[in-house]
């Protein structure tokens, strides 16, 4: 089973010196060239999609009749930079069609998301030379957070190798929806997978040294094997085997926080893509996506496809 029929890719143009195909951000070209890449993997269909906030503070400070020519400027440019993409997908030989709204674009890419029942929700990470925490701008998160499909916040990725993916599972039901759509991710392009747990011994945290080593050695044997047979329980639940490449395995004892873990993980196996299911928080469905994964963004240097649980609530309404 294919995944990512219905793919948004989000085209930010509010950076952009000029709204003209030739002046787009380098960040803004990629995640355009990603979706396309995929799109054309899935036979899916696509939908170039920007919204521009027009009542910024910086346009209220015109004069009412300067301030309409600007906003229909700025739309007719902006409704062309979007035809353009268009037309340059349709001649790699994807379906697309384009959306251009006003509004804030976190909340108007959810509500197109609702609208049009959209799969997949495709941005671009801000480029960087520095520190991870710049890859992820306000918009990416608000969308990581709230949005109910599954989100790819994609840097700059390689296309002439298999890209390697990774999948932190907690083995939780929202990890196992996770490892699902990478298995089926890595049937429709070229990836090889990684999925990930790292082991718990919560009594360690309370009673250490009041446990014999006998004790201690077999509770630990104990816990591993649990963790291990639950792992590969989840992977049996998945199209795995019709992979080209074995899915690799990989347990670890949890030494510090698992957003540690995992970034140590990512450092070892030169991952591209990490997979991860959020969750949410009692009292605020939707809002949140979970300490783990809260930690990791400022830190992560890869992209992240981030996953929802099935009772996730969205916080946008269509209304």
């Amino acid at each position: 089973m294919s995944c990512f029929k219905n793919i948004l890719v989000g085209i930010d143009l509010s950076h952009c010196a000029r709204l003209s195909l030739s002046a787009l951000p380098p960040g803004v070209e990629d995640v355009f060239r990603r979706s396309v890449w995929l799109a054309q993997r899935t036979s899916g269909k696509l939908t170039v999609f920007s919204a521009l906030n027009l009542t910024e503070e910086v346009l209220l400070m015109l004069e009412e009749k300067h301030r309409l020519v600007v906003i229909r400027k700025i739309e007719d440019e902006a409704d062309q930079v979007l035809t353009e993409l268009v037309e340059k997908a349709t001649e790699s030989g994807v379906a697309a069609t384009a959306v251009f709204v006003r509004g804030l674009g976190w909340q108007e890419i959810i509500r197109q998301v609702l609208r049009d029942d959209h799969d997949l929700v495709l941005m671009g990470s801000r480029h960087s030379s520095g520190a991870g925490h710049r890859l992820f701008g306000n918009t990416a998160k608000k969308v990581l957070r709230r949005c109910p499909c599954p989100v790819w916040v994609s840097r700059p990725e390689l296309y002439d190798r298999p890209l390697n993916v990774l999948v932190a599972s907690d083995l939780r039901p929202v990890s196992q929806t996770a490892l699902q759509l990478a298995v089926r991710l890595g049937n429709t392009i070229n990836s090889l997978i990684h999925v990930f747990h790292a082991v718990d011994y919560p009594v360690y945290h309370l009673w250490l040294t009041a446990i014999p080593d006998e004790v201690g050695q077999d509770y630990h044997r104990g816990v591993l094997a649990r963790a291990e047979q639950a792992l590969y329980e989840q992977l049996e639940r998945t199209e795995h085997r019709s992979l080209s490449e074995p899915v690799r395995v990989h347990l670890a004892d949890k030494v510090g926080r698992p957003d540690e873990v995992i970034l140590k993980c990512i450092r070892e196996y030169n991952i591209d893509l990490l997979v991860m299911g959020t969750v949410s928080r009692t009292g605020a469905p939707g809002i949140m996506i979970g300490n783990t994964a809260e930690r990791l963004l400022p830190e992560v240097t890869c992209s992240v496809l981030a996953v929802k649980p099935p009772d996730f609530c969205c916080p946008i309404s269509l209304s």
